[in-house]
């Protein structure tokens, strides 16, 4: 054996050593239990995608395994601005079509928010944003995998978008916002070398590659503002701490000025995203379901009481439309219609709590990770206006993960489980 062959077979032999000390490390372990976890969040079609009883099963399984494996570091911290929500989410049972659709729902969501606290209080928001950017990779490879394997399941059947990419998931929507959270994830993850810099860059690539190939209008744009919003926080940190406001204060207006652009020329920027004025129906559904909501405005039919199939509401809006759909296709008007003008208010004042928290973390005085909470909203909120997403289970995982993660101690209620009869005993006056 030459010199040569020996020195590369010792370099080949050192790198993979290194590399899987890399993997071992608790962060890149911690790393990969939270993407599972947001996998199956993310409700793909297998499995549980459908039976409230098992997802719930599921969740008791993962916060006990949570709970089991970071015992001594578990930090439950409970932002209060969430518990409003959820508890006028399970009163709406009372008046609800369908009480037992209310209650499994309200319990699901309160079942994600506990495991989304169990994330948030106990791990950096470094290893939360690789995780994220981890879920969009894993959410891409599967369903790439899937198509090699099965391309009747993998790809959109219908005329309308047929041939786009849907993979694990039930709807090609649901692939195109995990891709989308991704790349938020990944743009927020601090990296060093040259190489790990390398393989975002690629990795973005592959992620923005898989929301083109799912024909998704709504992932294009807001993986476009999410790129935007990401330079122009790298923008902002460069300048003085003292500095940032003004300058975000003047994005801001920049920003609202855009809006009213495009509110008066939508017809020009629905068109040039290849959609018409309707944005594929979903204007008239909007006015079906404000029209509907306005029977009990403030009170709402019910959480999770109005789409399911059977519900009286429901179905007369799908036979309008004439398209079977599960959502009104806006977060804000979804929770209009089954909680009403107050749990609307409520979800408005809890996605605003995030927004406030997010921005001031992102231009604050922290590292580059803190940005991941910002980019989040920026997702949410896009497709909040065309879509639901803060009140589906990944998105809600997501919100309370970025709530709980930069929550004030004083607007949360803060215990660890395994040290609180300690700190409980350290809190109390010693004996003279």
């Amino acid at each position: 054996m030459t010199g040569g062959t020996l020195r590369a077979d010792n370099g080949r032999a050192s790198f993979l050593d290194s590399f899987k000390q890399a993997l071992l490390t608790p962060k890149f372990i911690d790393a990969g239990f939270i993407t599972i976890v947001l996998l199956i969040l993310s409700g793909p079609s297998w499995p549980f995608e459908t039976n409230r009883i098992l997802n719930l099963a599921e969740l008791a399984l993962l916060s006990a395994a949570m709970i089991w494996i970071r015992w001594n570091e578990i930090r439950i911290r409970i932002p209060f601005v969430v518990l409003p929500l959820l508890a006028w989410m399970t009163l709406s049972a009372v008046w609800s079509d369908s009480p037992m659709d209310t209650l499994k729902g309200a319990l699901l969501m309160g079942a994600v928010a506990f495991v989304a606290i169990l994330i948030g209080g106990s791990f950096g928001l470094r290893t939360i944003a690789m995780a994220v950017g981890w879920l969009g990779i894993a959410a891409l490879v599967l369903s790439i995998g899937l198509a090699l394997v099965n391309p009747s399941v993998a790809f959109v059947a219908e005329s309308y978008n047929r041939g786009a990419l849907e993979g694990i998931y039930p709807h090609r929507n649901v692939l195109a916002f995990v891709l989308v959270i991704g790349i938020g994830g990944l743009l927020a993850t601090s990296v060093n070398s040259k190489m790990a810099q390398f393989a975002r860059v690629a990795a973005v690539v592959a992620l923005w590659g898989g929301i083109w190939w799912t024909n998704s209008s709504t992932a294009k744009v807001s993986a476009s503002l999410l790129l935007l919003t990401g330079f122009v926080l790298w923008a902002i940190r460069r300048r003085e701490v003292s500095q940032r406001p003004r300058v975000l204060l003047i994005l801001g207006m920049v920003v609202m000025l855009l809006i009213v652009v495009v509110a008066f020329n939508f017809e020009t920027v629905t068109g040039l995203l290849g959609r018409d004025s309707t944005l594929t129906n979903r204007t008239l559904i909007w006015h079906l379901v404000l029209e509907s909501a306005s029977a009990q405005p403030w009170i709402g039919f019910g959480w999770d009481a109005v789409w399911s199939h059977g519900a009286q509401v429901g179905d007369s809006i799908r036979q309008s439309v004439q398209w079977d759909f599960d959502h009104a296709h806006n977060g804000y008007l979804d929770v209009l219609i089954q909680t009403g003008i107050i749990g609307t208010t409520l979800l408005a004042i809890t996605v605003g709590w995030a927004a406030w928290i997010a921005i001031s973390r992102a231009i604050g005085d922290h590292d580059w990770n803190d940005t991941w909470p910002a980019l989040l909203i920026t997702s949410v909120f896009i497709y909040d206006m065309v879509e639901t997403a803060s009140t589906r289970p990944l998105g809600w995982g997501l919100l309370i993960i970025a709530l709980t993660a930069c929550a004030s101690p004083r607007l949360a209620f803060t215990f660890w489980p395994s040290r609180s009869v300690r700190l409980t005993n350290r809190a109390l006056p010693q004996a003279p």
